[in-house]
């Protein structure tokens, strides 16, 4: 081999060299920066996660399993609204797991607190047919049967806004832990799969 082929071979490996090292690096750079961005937005959507479980959680603990007690309207305006706030936050914060998971979970907060409502109509109005001096026997035990009955509904719903407001936290948990390594993994996955594919 001759003296120049052997310097254009060596200064050819001297620039792969840097090109690999600059990728690598540039890659590496990238990598840190993703990582940065993640954990930079991770505490903000916890915030919001947590504020938006303990709206809904509100809503289940105003529910007593031993005496239910009427709730007011104005109550029961102060839970939609601190839902729908918590929502909102929530929603812009993502990613779509979380927020199908929370619209889910505000649907069913809503139902309960469209319930309580229900419940209180329905116990002013036997109080009402209660008092009414021309009421008989039986439209007051219809009005209480009613009322009952919709107090058993509210309880219903509660229980299950628990199993709902765990499903969410599971939901959010994963969405906070991930680190974007499992979507990487999964397009190198398909990328290997379209060559073995295409080699065939």
């Amino acid at each position: 081999m001759d003296a120049g082929l052997a310097a254009v071979l060596g200064a050819l490996a001297g620039s792969v060299g840097t090109v690999v090292a600059a990728v690598a690096q540039r890659e590496a750079v990238r990598i840190t920066a993703r990582a940065q961005q993640r954990n930079e937005r991770r505490q903000p959507r916890h915030d919001a996660y947590k504020a938006f479980a303990m709206a809904v959680t509100e809503v289940r603990k105003r529910v007593s399993f031993n005496e239910y007690e009427d709730t007011t309207e104005r109550e029961e305006e102060d839970f939609r609204n601190e839902l729908y706030e918590r929502w909102i936050d929530l929603s812009l914060m993502g990613p779509e797991s979380v927020v199908n998971a929370g619209s889910e979970l505000l649907d069913e907060a809503l139902k309960v607190v469209f319930v309580m409502g229900e419940t209180r109509y329905l116990g002013n109005r036997a109080i009402v047919v209660h008092e009414r001096s021309d009421s008989n026997e039986e439209e007051q035990e219809v009005a209480d049967a009613e009322y009952n009955a919709y107090v058993d509904l509210v309880w219903e719903r509660a229980r299950g806004l628990m199993d709902s407001i765990t499903a969410f936290s599971l939901v959010s948990q994963s969405a906070l832990d991930d680190d974007g390594t499992k979507r990487q993994r999964v397009r190198r996955r398909r990328i290997l799969v379209r060559t073995r594919v295409a080699n065939q």
